[in-house]
This record gives structure tokens, sequence and C-alpha cells, in this order.
């Protein structure tokens, strides 16, 4: 499982001296998905923008959520209380709803994302 980040965005909005950065990522899923997601997501994501050259400093308090850009099918939740990427699909079975989450043990890693990622 790999994330990088492709481009950051400021926008001071109605605060500007704690603007609203969002961030993009695309993120290739892992081998294995375990059920409840990927946890420690904001250390992850975090890195990855460290890695490409952004100076964006936050942590699972900061991030307010995601944007889809491209998700291939999949619905990726950001879980703050875990602290966790979860994948879900579409699945318009009346008896559990329209959206599951993936099974556990299910290979991700040939799925790559992109998302905004915000944070304040």
């Amino acid at each position: 499982m790999s994330a990088a980040v492709f481009s950051a965005n400021q926008l001071a909005g109605g605060r500007p001296s704690a603007p609203t950065t969002y961030i993009d990522i695309s993120l290739t899923g892992p081998t294995s998905y375990a059920t409840g997601g990927i946890t420690g997501a904001a250390a992850l994501l975090q890195a990855a923008a460290i890695a490409a050259g952004y100076k964006v400093v936050f942590t699972k308090a900061n991030i307010m959520g995601i944007l889809p850009i491209d998700m291939k099918g999949y619905q990726v939740n950001y879980d703050k209380s875990s602290d966790a990427l979860l994948f879900f699909y579409g699945n318009n079975d009346s008896s559990d709803g329209p959206m599951v989450e993936v099974a556990n043990a299910a290979p991700l890693d040939s799925v790559t994302v992109r998302f905004s990622l915000v944070v304040d």
C-alpha cells in the first residue's frame, strides 16, 4: 500500500489565520484489506505530504473529510474516531443498505483511488 500527494492548495476562507487546505492524494490499496480500514491514516497521509515537499502539518483532529476525485467504483471514508480510511462498495441489497465495507482480506493493491483530503 502506498500514498502519494500530487497537489496541495490552501483557501483562506473565513479564517485567514487558519486556512483550509485541500491535499490531493493518490492511494493504492493494501494487498489484504483489514475490516475496520487502513489504520494510522493521519500519519500515513502526513508522511505522503511531507515526502512530496508540502509543509502541511495536521493530525487526525484537523482532518475534516475526503472529497472524491477518482474512486474507481469505491467510496473511501475517513473515520476520525479510529483514524482509519474505510473502503466501501455499492451493494443495493435491502438487507444491508446501499454501501458495504470491503470484505476482510480483500486484495486492493490493484486499486488506486484519488481524493482530496480536507484539513484545517
